[in-house]
């Protein structure tokens, strides 16, 4: 390893490089000062100091090691039972700080799984109560599953999320308050005394009323609560009106701002996706009860960019399954998905464009910026999809193989190319075989050829082509070499750009499979 390299380029990533852990194992504290696969396979790094501190402030102790050392120390030298732990070291940018925590008393995995299987509270059922609930049913499955390695840090992770959730759940028994129940939850709340009663006379007012899922969520609810449809308000001033308000606030385009008395709810917003946050929490509470408490609610979204990748199982168009996706991530505050859809690599087609402009038309009236999604060469649903003489191949050199009796010869590969950039070759006493003349390939799926000269039935020949075979790596993939490829990539993306002018694009360029082992690989050096 050239370590001076691998640590100039490890500091571009400290977050990572340096996700320590330490833990109590017998009478021993192990721990790598940083990620054990990163730093802790280098040598001659800078020294570091790591301090450990009690978290009851009983105890603390320092040591100095270089970056990447892996401790074994005395678990008597540390007596209280949790520790936060700051790693202090220089780089090139100068000091920098990173953190761990460390338990030494107890047995958190056993701890954690007594709780994630403890009966838990049994809260009315609301967004925030299903949060809680499928949070532990998460780590009932992560633990099931293996997928915590049975590991102290591992199950640390989640032990203060599983106390948070049964304390959540046994607060909304008891609350009093239907915001409680809101998810996520809003920032800040001030209630006074006093209440305020939504009852189907109430109406709306809605200056800058558009077709988006804003009106259609009210719509919704007033039809299933109240039995009748809304009403729409065409003056301000009026009592039992909520009115929906464009203005600018200090915040953002996402915050929002509610107040509520006896007569009046109004919610602002710079934005119409502000105020379909807003009204997403008020109706959050007033399904949990339509009689809500006065008071005020700030609220924004704790990060800009909340992003889904749409699972490959709900087919992106304008079907009913889709439609209903979108809606459940607008209702979760996503503000972005990646969508991928064959209709991306054929916006010639017109029934395919205008299919993928509505869809993406769905998404931004539902307050999501849809983001096309291409996999270029792990996966290759662009390059290989549109043409399979791209999928990556692995090389079989003069493999021999003895001819049938009936001259046949099948190969034991899923598939083999065969265009006239890769193709089957065959030499029998190093005199390359003709096709057609001395055989065919019948098949290149569960590949079969046939000899058609006799006197190679029953003989050994040797063989050399592209298999595609994918059954060592978790997909397709395709050539990257292949200057077709890259052809073909930008086509795609510079008429997706032209027709749908996205803000932005994912690409994902990773899992490309093998590399290099195809025959053009090799001829070309690479």
């Amino acid at each position: 390893v050239d370590n001076k390299t691998a640590w100039e380029q490890v500091q571009k990533n400290l977050n990572v490089a340096m996700n320590s852990e330490f833990y109590a194992e017998g009478d021993f504290i192990t721990g790598t000062v940083g990620d054990n696969n990163i730093v802790g396979q280098l040598s001659n790094l800078p020294m570091a100091n790591v301090n450990f501190s009690a978290i009851d402030g009983s105890h603390e102790k320092t040591i100095e090691t270089p970056v990447g050392s892996k401790l074994k120390l005395s678990k008597k030298d540390f007596p209280a039972d949790e520790y936060a732990i700051t790693i202090t070291f220089e780089t090139k940018d100068g000091v920098k700080q990173t953190y761990a925590w460390m338990n030494t008393s107890g047995d958190v995995v056993k701890e954690t799984r007594e709780l994630i299987f403890k009966e838990l509270p049994a809260a009315p059922k609301s967004p925030m109560a299903n949060y809680y609930n499928d949070f532990v049913k998460t780590v009932q499955w992560l633990d099931k599953a293996n997928k915590l390695w049975e590991h102290p840090y591992g199950y640390r992770r989640y032990f203060d999320g599983v106390k948070n959730a049964r304390r959540g759940l046994a607060k909304l028994q008891n609350s009093m308050n239907p915001f409680n129940a809101v998810f996520p939850s809003p920032r800040t709340t001030k209630f006074q005394t006093g209440e305020c009663k939504i009852t189907a006379d109430w109406k709306i007012l809605d200056t800058n009323k558009t077709d988006d899922y804003l009106t259609q969520k009210i719509r919704d609810f007033w039809l299933e609560t109240f039995k009748t449809s809304i009403q729409y308000s065409g003056k301000t001033g009026e009592s039992k009106t909520i009115n929906l308000k464009l203005k600018p606030l200090a915040k953002n385009n996402e915050s929002y701002f509610i107040k509520i008395d006896d007569k009046n709810i109004t919610i602002e917003a710079q934005s119409r996706k502000g105020l379909f946050y807003g009204v997403s929490s008020l109706i959050q509470a007033l399904k949990q009860s339509t009689t809500l408490p006065v008071g005020t609610i700030t609220d924004q979204p704790a990060y800009p960019l909340r992003s889904v990748m749409v699972s490959s199982q709900v087919k992106v168009g304008m079907n009913d399954e889709f439609k209903a996706y979108i809606r459940k991530l607008a209702n979760l505050r996503y503000n972005e998905a990646y969508l991928y859809s064959p209709s991306y690599l054929h916006l010639d087609d017109e029934a395919q464009l205008e299919e993928i402009k509505a869809v993406h038309a769905f998404c931004k009236a539902h307050f999501i910026e849809p983001v096309p999604f291409f996999e270029t060469f792990g996966s290759a649903t662009l390059t290989r999809v549109i043409n399979p003489e791209l999928a990556e191949g692995v090389f079989h050199e003069n493999e021999i193989q003895t001819v049938s009796s009936t001259g046949e010869i099948n190969l034991d590969v899923p598939r083999i190319h065969d265009h006239k950039y890769s193709t089957v070759h065959i030499l029998y006493n190093g005199r390359e075989l003709s096709r057609d003349k001395d055989f065919k390939i019948i098949s290149t799926e569960k590949p079969e050829i046939k000899i058609l000269d006799k006197n190679l039935f029953g003989k050994e020949v040797s063989l050399s082509y592209d298999a595609v075979d994918f059954s060592s790596f978790p997909h397709p993939a395709s050539c990257p070499s292949d200057p077709r490829g890259w052809e073909l990539q930008e086509k795609v993306i510079l008429s997706v750009i032209k027709e749908l002018n996205p803000p932005k694009l994912h690409i994902s360029q990773d899992e490309a499979g093998f590399v290099n082992t195809c025959s053009q690989c090799k001829a070309r050096g690479l």
